[in-house]
């Protein structure tokens, strides 16, 4: 866990909430360290890039590909680097061009991409088991929150992520060349970078794939 649009220490108790509701074996790590062991790992990067930086000094051979997200290709915002839809990427800009220049093999999802997945109440309401309730009730404020804006579902960013690194198959990736701007932004006009880019995805699809983990028990990976 590491600070993002809440402290690290919050973010690490929402993870332990959520591994102790699908009963899941855990190994609590000090940030930027990896588990015991010389085999390579798959990293799926939900935030900021900062510990994956910090990982890079000490155990860069171990890090077989990254998958993040962030960057845009719908817009670049009216401010850069405030723009509207990206946080990950211009939140610890120095880290962000240390993972994305160091030669690793990237997954990266745009956030345009990500915002495509949505939930409502009626998806909320088809999950099951305990993880399923604990997901609808803290899901309760951006129901209300977009109930306000007048709108009726809202982005769940981090769920398309999720479900490409689990599910690779319901997603298009194509490679592309991009550069890295100082203030984060990310430009896929060509550069000296290359990545997998989240392009096409279908919904629906996703979703349901997303409802056939919650067993009536809880959740399963498998």
């Amino acid at each position: 866990a590491c600070a993002g649009n809440t402290s690290a220490e919050k973010a690490q108790r929402n993870t332990l909430q959520i591994l102790e509701k699908i009963d899941a074996q855990r190994l609590m790590l000090p940030a930027g360290t990896l588990p015991p062991g010389n085999s390579t790992l798959e990293i799926l990067a939900l935030g900021p890039l900062t510990s994956i930086a910090n990982l890079l000094e000490t155990q860069r051979s171990r890090i077989q590909a990254v998958w993040t997200v962030g960057s845009n290709f719908s817009s670049r915002g009216r401010w850069p680097p405030y723009w509207p839809h990206e946080f990950n990427f211009t939140w610890d800009k120095p880290a962000t061009e240390k993972v994305l220049s160091a030669g690793l093999r990237l997954k990266i999802i745009p956030l345009n991409q990500a915002r495509q997945l949505r939930a409502d109440r009626s998806r909320l309401n088809r999950l099951r088991g305990p993880l399923g309730e604990y997901l609808r009730q803290n899901s309760k404020r951006w129901v209300i929150r977009n109930y306000f804006l007048g709108r009726s579902s809202f982005a769940v960013w981090d769920l398309v992520a999720a479900m490409a690194f689990l599910r690779p198959a319901l997603f298009k990736f194509e490679e592309k060349n991009f550069s890295i701007q100082p203030n984060g932004f990310v430009n896929y006009r060509g550069g000296p970078y290359r990545a997998d880019v989240l392009m096409a995805y279908e919904a629906d699809s996703v979703w349901s794939a997303f409802e056939r983990l919650f067993p009536d028990g809880g959740a399963t990976l498998g």
